[in-house]
C-alpha cells in the first residue's frame, strides 16, 4: 500500500463537517447526531440532525432546521425529539 500527501488548505479543513457524539437509540440500531459545516463555494452554513444505522454506513438527515438541536431518543422508540429555537421541544 502506498502512503500519498494530500494538501490541506485552510478552507478544506474549514468545510469540513463537524459532527456530535452519536446517541444510540434503546435497540443499538440506530445514533442521532448532529452536523454542521460552512460551504465558500455558497458562502453559507449548514446544520442537520441526522440518523446513522449502526451496522451500515447509511445515514439521512432528519432535519436541517437551524434552531433544532439536542437531539434525544424517546426511551424504547425509534422516534427523537429535538429542542427548538425556544427551548420548546418539537417531535421528529
Amino acid at each position: 500500500m502506498a502512503i500519498q500527501s494530500v494538501r490541506s488548505t485552510p478552507e478544506a479543513l474549514l468545510e469540513a463537517p463537524i459532527c456530535s457524539h452519536p446517541i444510540p437509540d434503546a435497540s443499538g440500531k440506530l445514533a442521532v447526531y448532529t452536523q454542521r459545516g460552512y460551504s465558500f463555494k455558497s458562502h453559507s452554513a449548514f446544520a442537520q440532525i441526522r440518523v446513522r444505522e449502526m451496522d451500515t454506513p447509511r445515514s439521512w438527515a432528519i432535519t436541517d432546521n437551524p434552531h433544532a438541536n439536542y437531539p434525544r431518543w424517546l426511551s424504547r422508540s425509534e422516534k427523537a425529539h429535538l429542542a427548538g429555537g425556544h427551548g420548546k421541544w418539537a417531535q421528529h
